[in-house]
């Protein structure tokens, strides 16, 4: 069973090559780096008409404060811009932007798995494109609720404690539960698309072994990063004052090749236990 498990986890890794997996995660990490901005600007748009915008506001600074540090400093200051002064007349073309290209990346995450998953005929371009769009929405439904659940779960453990030993004991217990909860969101984020996304049909319990082993190197890539501060004054001198873009792509590069390969395990786990994919659609 573990040495089935470990052929997977090598099998998956030249399949990913043989599947032009690196050259689609440079179109991944673009179409990420394209569309932050604009969908930061739909969730505030969204969390806004629902009367909840500093809810909006505070969920995207915890998902910020985890980048490492290097790609933090490229994008967070426009983000924070962003937080503190909506461009209001821009929230209609914002939406849109970000309904079309946010749609466009899922299209692309589309493409790739179903290469990986050998979906030889996927289903005509409007239909893709409309179940793209569906899927953006969904996707950004599930983001909002989970920070909802987020950032209530302080105010509620803030109402329990009633001894001073117990609410020395609260602080723990809330960096506990922040790490658990962004570790919590990723993985059934990367499941989710894992599942809902491929025109071929998967039982959701399929696609967790590839959300697990996405999520860990994800992790443990972000740390890695994070202490390759001797890399990134190389890199400034090759490129200058564009050495944090390349770093925040190389970055976005580098999670995108991992949820590919995390896909191709998964792929590589079912064609041993014999596996016959159904057209979804």
């Amino acid at each position: 069973m573990i040495w089935r498990h470990i052929r997977c986890l090598a099998q998956a890794i030249f399949k990913t090559i043989e599947h032009d997996g690196i050259e689609h995660a440079g179109y991944m990490a673009f179409m990420i780096l394209l569309s932050i901005f604009p969908f930061v600007m739909f969730f505030l748009a969204s969390s806004s008409f629902l009367g909840a915008s500093e809810l909006g506001k505070n969920g995207i600074a915890i998902l910020l404060s985890n980048l490492p540090a290097n790609v933090a400093e490229t994008i967070v200051p426009r983000i924070h811009e962003i937080l503190e002064n909506p461009p209001q007349s821009l929230l209609t073309l914002a939406i849109l932007g970000t309904i079309w290209t946010s749609s466009s990346f899922v299209e692309g995450i589309r493409t790739i798995l179903n290469r990986v998953h050998q979906v030889n005929s996927p289903p005509p371009y409007w239909l893709r494109r409309l179940l793209s769009i569906t899927q953006f929405l969904i996707t950004s439904i599930i983001i909002f609720l989970t920070i909802v659940l987020f950032v209530f779960t302080p105010i509620i453990l803030r109402k329990i404690p009633t001894t001073i030993v117990f609410a020395k004991t609260l602080s723990p217990i809330w960096i506990l539960l922040r790490y658990t909860f962004i570790v919590l969101t990723l993985f059934f984020t990367v499941s989710t698309i894992y599942y809902f996304v491929p025109n071929t049909n998967l039982k959701f319990r399929e696609v967790v072994p590839g959300a697990i082993i996405t999520v860990m190197l994800w992790i443990f890539s972000g740390t890695m990063l994070s202490k390759s501060t001797a890399y990134y004054s190389q890199l400034n001198l090759i490129y200058g004052s564009l050495g944090s873009i390349i770093i925040t792509l190389l970055f976005f590069h580098i999670i995108a090749i991992i949820f590919i390969y995390g896909a191709e395990f998964n792929h590589q786990l079912l064609k041993k236990n014999g596996k016959k994919y159904l057209r979804k659609y």
